[in-house]
C-alpha cells in the first residue's frame, strides 16, 4: 500500500499535462498549407468580380460605373495587375499596385466605356484562380439619318396648294431609340414632334397662312440623346402678284403712242408709216412664267381697210439700250422680215397680224410667237414639222372683214376684244373673248438659226404697233399682269 501512495502523485501529474506543449518549437511553416492559424486550419484568398460584364448601347454620355474586386478567403488578397484589352474602355483613377484587399472587405474599380470592346484582366494571389476578367461592351449612340422624299429639290408649289411633307428617318439604334423629326423654315416650325411611321414622318402644310415664295424647308430628326441630323430642301411656294395698270408714272412711250384722254394707250393713230411702242419700266416679270390679259381696238373711222398690226412684247432690257422702238410697216415696231436692215426688240413677242406680207406664215389676219423680232420664225419652224407657232384668225371670230383683195386688204370691226396670253415654258395659250386661238409647246431647247433660246431674262411688259401705206390706229386698255413670285419650272 505504501507503495501505490508513493507513485499516485506522479501518475496524476503526468496526465495532467498541457498537450500544446508538445508542438512547441515546431514552426508553423512546415504545416502543408497557405498559412496557418492558431488551430493549424489553412487559410487562403479568395477573389469574387461583380458584376461579371458590362454591357452598353445606345450612350448618350460615356458610361461610368464601379467593379466589385471582393476578397471572399480567409487571409489578405493581394491585387497584382489591372488591364484593359480592346478599344473604348479606361480606368478612372486606377489604384496603385500591387495592392491588398482584406478578407471580407472590397475593392471597388471605376471602369469608364465610350465607344468600343474590351475585357477587364485581373491578376491576383488568389491560387485557384489568379488570373480573370470580365468583358465590357459599349457603343455611342449613333444620331438617326433624315433625308427629305418629298417636294422635289427646287419644286414650285402653285398658289393656293396644300404641300405634303414627307422624309426619310433611318437610325442605326433601331427599336431601342425613340426619334421625332420636326419640320421648319426660316420663319418659324411648321411642325414638331412627328413620330416616324415606317421610317418616314409626313405632315400635310396647307396653303393657308403660310409665307409665299422661295423657302427651305428642314427635316430635322432628334433621337431619345437628342442627337439630331438635318436635310435641307429649297422650294418655292407660287403666289401671284397682280398688277393692273397703263400710266405716264410707270411707262415709257416712245414714237407715236400716247396714253389718250380716256386712259387707254394709243401706239398708232390712222396715219400712215407710224410706229409707237408703250414699255412698263418700273418692274419686271419672268420671261418664262407669265399670264397677262388685255384689251386691244382696232379700226378706223370711218371703217376702211387698213394696216398692219400691233404685238405683246416681253423685252429683254439686258440686251437692248433705250429707245426701246423697232421698224414700222411690216415690222409691228418690234421685229424684221428676212431681209434684216432694222432694228428688232431682243425678247419674244406675240403678235396679232392682219395685213399680208410675203414673210407672213398665212395670208390672213393671223396671232403668231417669234423671239428676238425674227418675224420669219414662225414661217420657218412650221414649215419644217417641229411646231407650230401661229394660228390664223377666222372670220367668224368678228374681228375683221374682207375686202376680197388678195388677202391684203381687211377691215377690223373698231370694236374692244379681250386677248389673254398665258405663258409657263414650254406651253403658250392665246385666247380671243375667251376661245382659245393658238396653244402649242415650244420643243426644248428651243434653237431657231443654229441660236439656243432659254427665256432666262427678266423682262418688262410693253406692246408694239405700226401702219404702213394703209392706216388703222391700235390702242389698249384693261391690262391685267400676273406676275409668278416662283419662276422655275419644277412644279409639283
Amino acid at each position: 500500500m505504501s507503495i501505490i501512495r508513493r507513485l499516485l502523485p506522479l501518475f496524476l501529474a503526468l496526465t495532467a499535462c498541457d498537450c500544446d506543449e508538445r508542438l512547441k518549437g515546431i514552426d508553423s511553416e512546415q504545416l502543408p498549407v497557405d498559412e496557418a492559424t492558431s488551430t493549424g486550419v489553412a487559410a487562403t484568398a479568395a477573389l469574387e468580380i461583380s458584376p461579371q460584364s458590362l454591357n452598353y448601347v445606345r450612350l448618350c454620355t460615356p458610361s461610368q460605373d464601379n467593379v466589385a474586386l471582393y476578397n471572399a478567403g480567409n487571409a489578405p488578397l493581394e491585387v497584382r495587375a489591372l488591364r484593359l484589352d480592346g478599344t473604348g474602355w479606361s480606368i478612372a483613377n486606377p489604384p496603385a499596385l500591387p495592392t491588398s484587399i482584406a478578407p471580407g472587405k472590397t475593392l471597388y474599380v471605376r471602369l469608364v466605356g465610350t465607344d468600343g470592346t474590351a475585357t477587364l484582366v485581373v491578376e491576383s494571389s488568389d491560387l485557384s484562380r489568379p488570373t480573370q476578367s470580365i468583358p465590357l461592351v459599349a457603343r455611342t449612340n449613333r444620331p438617326p439619318r433624315v433625308t427629305m422624299v418629298t417636294p422635289r429639290t427646287d419644286e414650285i408649289v402653285p398658289e393656293g396648294a396644300d404641300v405634303v411633307l414627307e422624309a426619310l428617318v433611318e437610325d442605326d439604334d433601331g427599336a431601342d431609340d425613340t426619334v421625332t423629326v420636326d419640320f421648319l423654315t426660316g420663319s418659324g416650325v411648321i411642325a414638331s414632334d412627328i413620330a416616324p411611321v415606317d421610317g418616314r414622318a409626313r405632315f400635310v402644310w396647307v396653303a393657308q397662312g403660310r409665307p409665299v415664295g422661295k423657302q427651305t424647308v428642314t427635316a430635322e430628326a432628334h433621337d431619345a440623346c437628342d442627337a439630331a441630323d438635318v436635310a435641307d430642301l429649297p422650294i418655292c411656294l407660287d403666289a401671284i402678284d397682280r398688277y393692273e395698270s397703263i400710266g405716264l408714272g410707270d411707262w415709257k412711250l416712245y414714237g407715236g403712242s400716247i396714253i389718250d384722254a380716256n386712259g387707254d394707250l394709243q401706239m398708232t393713230d390712222a396715219t400712215s408709216q407710224k410706229v409707237g411702242t408703250a414699255f412698263d419700266i418700273s418692274k419686271k416679270v419672268s420671261a418664262k412664267k407669265v399670264d397677262i390679259s388685255f384689251a386691244f381696238r382696232i379700226g378706223n373711222e370711218p371703217a376702211q381697210g387698213g394696216a398692219d398690226g400691233f404685238a405683246l412684247v416681253l423685252l429683254d432690257p439686258s440686251r437692248k439700250s433705250e429707245p426701246f422702238i423697232g421698224a414700222s410697216g411690216e415690222g409691228l415696231g418690234y421685229g424684221c422680215g428676212p431681209g434684216g436692215g432694222c432694228n428688232p426688240l431682243p425678247g419674244w413677242a406675240l403678235e396679232l397680224d392682219y395685213f399680208r406680207n410675203l414673210f407672213d406664215p398665212t395670208p390672213t389676219p393671223h396671232v403668231a410667237f417669234s423671239v428676238d423680232g425674227l418675224m420669219a420664225m414662225s414661217s420657218s419652224l412650221s414649215a419644217d414639222g417641229s411646231t407650230k407657232l401661229f394660228a390664223d384668225l377666222p372670220e367668224s371670230l368678228g374681228l375683221w372683214t374682207s375686202l376680197g383683195t388678195n388677202g391684203q386688204g381687211v377691215v377690223m370691226d373698231s370694236d374692244w376684244h379681250e386677248m389673254q396670253i398665258q405663258f409657263e415654258l414650254p406651253h403658250m395659250k392665246v385666247t380671243i373673248d375667251d376661245i382659245t386661238v393658238l396653244e402649242f409647246d415650244l420643243p426644248m431647247p428651243f434653237i431657231y438659226d443654229g441660236k439656243t433660246y432659254d427665256f432666262s431674262h427678266e423682262a418688262y411688259v410693253g406692246f408694239s404697233a405700226a401702219t404702213g401705206g394703209s392706216t388703222n390706229y391700235h390702242r389698249i386698255r384693261s391690262l391685267s399682269v400676273n406676275k409668278h413670285l416662283c419662276e422655275a419650272t419644277n412644279r409639283g
